[in-house]
């Protein structure tokens, strides 16, 4: 019995010492992470950062960053591509649906007249801006794999709004006196324009939203000081 109880002892007391050594290990192993409570990373991004902790992420509160000048140059291109589309495509019915007014050579109505040029009267008018609506939500979806497969967002963006360019001409040769005057040979000449627009749009469309979020590249969280008493995240 006495040889029983020193060797249950003896298990025990080993027990205890394995029981003890993995928290001693685990307090260490905290100590040394909270001896190098921050750390920088030197990658051309977070260059001169302090990044934060998880202690920090819990007790600091968060600011927002700086956005990079070349995202608001970027929204700006985005904003004038903008105007020049749905300036374009505000005035498509009423050049579709209605006649050029006597003697108008562009298809202005004046004061009180009514703009035109087509006369080819409101199912035309509805078909074709119903199309083009269809058309530029259809194309970023090719806009987008172009850029993902092929050029980049950078790239398609550049080359898309060249096409619109391009179908903006064409839309104005639709538009000129000597044009307007033959309405088939306007319509046709539209018709192609409103395509090639929308090759441009779609390309550009896909792509310029997603190139202006990636102009920030900092993705950790680092901390900031305001003033010598208080931190930010």
């Amino acid at each position: 019995m006495a040889g029983l109880q020193a060797a249950d002892t003896d298990v025990l007391a080993g027990a205890a010492v394995a029981h003890i050594d993995p928290i001693d290990e685990k307090k260490h192993g905290h100590l040394e992470e909270d001896s190098d409570l921050h750390e920088s990373i030197h990658d051309g991004i977070h260059d001169g950062l302090v990044l934060a902790t998880a202690d920090d992420l819990h007790t600091l509160r968060r600011i927002p960053d700086k956005i990079p000048w070349n995202a608001y140059l970027i929204a700006l291109v985005e904003m004038a591509e903008r105007f020049s589309y749905y300036g374009s495509t505000v005035v498509f019915t009423n050049f579709i649906q209605q006649k050029l007014p006597a003697g108008s050579k562009t298809g202005a109505g004046g004061l009180h007249g009514q703009a035109g040029a087509l006369n080819l009267g409101q199912q035309a008018a509805t078909g074709l801006t119903t199309f083009n609506s269809f058309w530029v939500f259809v194309i970023p979806l090719f806009g987008a794999y172009i850029a993902d497969t092929r050029l980049g967002r950078f790239k398609t963006v550049c080359w898309s709004v060249g096409i619109a360019i391009i179908g903006h001409i064409l839309l104005i040769m639709s538009a000129i006196p000597p044009v307007i005057v033959h309405p088939h040979g306007a319509l046709g000449c539209f018709i192609i324009a409103i395509i090639i627009m929308g090759l441009g749009t779609g390309g550009f469309k896909s792509n310029i939203s997603p190139l202006v979020a990636e102009q920030y590249r900092r993705h950790k969280v680092s901390i900031r000081t305001l003033s010598p008493s208080q931190l930010l995240r």
